[in-house]
């Protein structure tokens, strides 16, 4: 697989931009593609969003920071979100933070020696009739289990 360069993403960014035609329209599925081809938003990726769109970077990282699904920095090629309001920790969150910490190693907010996962606790991302929940690469799961999550886990690590 080959890595994306800036001209391949310049063409996704004027394809939302068709799709999006007021500008501010198209900033969240811009940083969103950003994310998906690099891994996270990129300070050249969101130099070539502001140009295109004719958006401030200012104002494009003050709208990624609002959500917490959208990273400046690299944290990971796999990331998990793990919700801890009130419904998902009435159903074992905290239970699942603890499980994450010793199955990767880490703490959260920490990359795993390998790059390849980190988790962070996260509030409500409306999934509360499925409880415990997390969003683990911009896929919704509900009812983790600690075995769930290895499984996960181990899919990644191979690459399924």
């Amino acid at each position: 697989m080959s890595t994306p360069t800036l001209e391949d993403f310049r063409k996704k960014v004027e394809e939302i931009r068709k799709r999006f035609p007021k500008g501010h329209t198209a900033i969240l599925p811009s940083l969103l593609a950003a994310q998906e081809t690099f891994g996270y938003v990129t300070p050249e990726s969101l130099a070539l969003i502001s140009e295109v769109l004719g958006v401030p970077q200012g104002i494009l990282v003050q709208t990624g920071s609002y959500y917490h699904f959208i990273d400046f920095e690299f944290k990971g090629r796999h990331r998990l979100y793990l919700c801890t309001n009130l419904s998902c920790l009435l159903n074992g969150a905290m239970d699942l933070v603890e499980h994450l910490k010793v199955r990767l190693g880490v703490e959260e907010g920490e990359i795993t020696e390998d790059g390849l996962f980190s988790f962070e606790q996260v509030e409500c991302i409306g999934l509360c009739d499925g409880a415990p929940a997390g969003i683990l690469d911009g896929e919704q799961h509900t009812h983790l289990t600690p075995e769930l999550l290895d499984r996960f886990i181990e899919g990644r690590r191979k690459g399924t």
